[in-house]
């Protein structure tokens, strides 16, 4: 698999296509010329399918915007303006995306709030199983519905990077009902 976050040069996806090295298509990333979300039926077939990476927010956290705190707490770049204006977008995003998921038939129902984040996790996690990539990877923090990212690219000592470990054993936290009902929704749209 190569890593090919959209931030690769011009061709470079065609030669490992070639070479048949999948690339990475991210939830985040999959986004259509307007800003919106593409069906999962649209994603690269030749390509693994994932909900985040070891360096982006768990789905929890983007929906609660524990990045945006993040950013804002350490003082870091933003595209937005201020505080206030980034919170905006990703408010706006959240609809945006929780429109595409119910599109694809991946959620039902109201939109979450953003401290409600079980169903958004499980529309998550369902929504990129549905994806016509070749493989699907779930992340295990976006597996327990985790809201902290293992890292954050850029720090040494400002954020815990490596340091959190699981809330319980292996066997312990894939048996809990809410993480078994979840993998079970990305095992049936894996086989849609």
């Amino acid at each position: 698999m190569g890593e090919d976050l959209g931030t690769v040069p011009e061709g470079l996806r065609d030669r490992l296509e070639a070479r048949e090295i999948l690339g990475m298509r991210v939830l985040w990333f999959e986004r259509d010329e307007k800003g919106g979300f593409i069906p999962p039926q649209q994603w690269d077939r030749r390509a693994a399918s994932m909900t985040g990476t070891h360096d982006l927010p768990t789905v929890a956290g983007w929906w609660r915007g524990r990045d945006i705190d993040w950013t804002w707490q350490l003082g870091r770049t933003s595209r937005a303006g201020d505080e206030a204006a980034d919170r905006a977008v990703r408010a706006r995003d959240r609809r945006l995306l929780w429109d595409s998921f119910e599109a694809a038939g991946n959620a039902a129902g109201v939109q979450p709030d953003p401290e409600s984040t079980d169903d958004f996790v499980d529309a998550a996690v369902t929504h990129v199983g549905a994806t016509a990539s070749q493989l699907a990877i779930i992340p295990m923090e976006d597996v327990l519905g985790l809201v902290e990212q293992p890292n954050l690219p850029g720090t040494i000592d400002e954020h815990p990077n490596w340091r959190r470990r699981m809330p319980d054993t292996t066997n312990t936290m894939l048996s809990r009902p809410n993480v078994a009902a979840r993998l079970d929704r990305l095992n049936k749209a894996r086989t849609r």
